[in-house]
Order: structure tokens, then sequence, then C-alpha cells
């Protein structure tokens, strides 16, 4: 398995961070080592241009509760248009990969149409029992990832578009994602945090 391999200059403070196109490197998520864990994986090639070409809206999601709830109500809301249903299958797979490999009884789910830069809101690293961060930029864009320390703000990396980003809660701060579009060309961004504690549910 081929890894990259991230780490700060010594002395100084910011994620310690893998990525690889293989599989495998999932399973560090499970170790105590890096702070951010990237998975660059394949998708079908047509999935970008089936986002960009995508004409009807999308409404914003912030959903929260256990992750076959979650589950469900994407199944019964199908919040996506028919020619990208693909997306809600993927994220279907990406709250239950978050889930286990977060040990979380509960999720909190945002998926957001990029027009203009969008961050988020996270309650992961803040919350008590929040254990994991995922995130994924679906389209035509690009996703930043920076790193606070004190009053400084770095960029810490930029994932791949459809890649998987997985940020362990033990970090001091959790890296802040940014979305933005690519020439006006339409994206999603995805943000799942996972809680290893009860929260309440709202879809």
């Amino acid at each position: 398995m081929f890894v990259i391999e991230s780490w700060p200059d010594t002395g100084k403070t910011g994620p310690r961070v893998v990525a690889s196109a293989d599989t495998r490197i999932v399973a560090d998520v499970l170790t105590p080592f890096p702070d951010i864990v990237v998975w660059s994986r394949k998708v079908p090639e047509t999935w970008p241009d089936l986002i960009s070409q995508e004409t009807q809206p999308s409404e914003p999601l912030t959903l929260s509760g256990p992750t076959e709830q979650l589950r469900t109500w994407l199944r019964d809301k199908d919040p996506f248009p028919k020619t990208l249903s693909f997306l809600r299958d993927d994220i279907e797979q990406t709250l239950s990969l978050t889930a286990a490999l977060g040990a979380a009884r509960t999720l909190r789910l945002t998926c957001h149409p990029v027009t203009t830069p969008f961050t988020p809101t996270l309650s992961a690293g803040s919350s008590p029992g929040s254990s994991l961060c995922a995130f994924c930029l679906y389209g035509k864009g690009t996703l930043t990832l920076f790193h606070e320390d004190g009053n400084q703000r770095s960029k810490a990396l930029n994932p791949d578009p459809h890649a998987l980003t997985f940020c362990r809660s033990a970090l001091h701060t959790v890296p802040q994602p940014e979305f933005r579009t690519l020439n006006g060309s339409r994206c999603f961004a995805l943000a799942i945090e996972a809680f290893t504690s009860e929260t309440s549910s709202s879809y």
C-alpha cells in the first residue's frame, strides 16, 4: 500500500496526516498515530459531470440522530434528484462507515450545495462525546482544511474531490473545512460528526 505521510516540523504544532488511494488506509483511523486520514478513493468518472449538469435545486440538509434513523430518512425522503441518486447511496454508506470508525451512538449530518464559499458549523471537538469528523466534496470544487493554533490559521491540506477525510476529535482543535465551487460549477459539501454519547435527534 502506497501511503503519503505529513508530520508537523519539530517544535511546531499541526495535524499528523496519512493519505492513500488504498481502501486499507481507513483502518488507520483506529490507530492513535495519525490525526487526519485521507482515503483518496476512485469514484465513477461520470459523477462530476452529472453533478455539474443537474439543474434541479437541492435544499441544504442538517440532520441528527442514530445512524439507522438517518439512513431511513434519506431513503424515504430521497432529497436528491433522480440523476444524483448515487449521492444518497454514497452518503448512506459514509454514514455507516463513520459510525463504525467513531463507535458512534449518534451522528450529525450536514449536506450543503455549494455556490459560494461554505464552512459548516461543527459541534465536534466542543461537544461531549465527539469522536470523529468526516468530510467530502462532491463534484468540481475544492475542499481546504485549516488548522488553528492560537491566533494563527494555516492550511493543513487540500483533499481531492470525492476523497473521504477523517479527522479525529482527539485533536486540540478540529480542522475547519472550507468548501468552494470551481468556476461556478455545481458541487456539494458533506460533513458528518460522530458522537459516542446520545444527542437529540432532528430532521
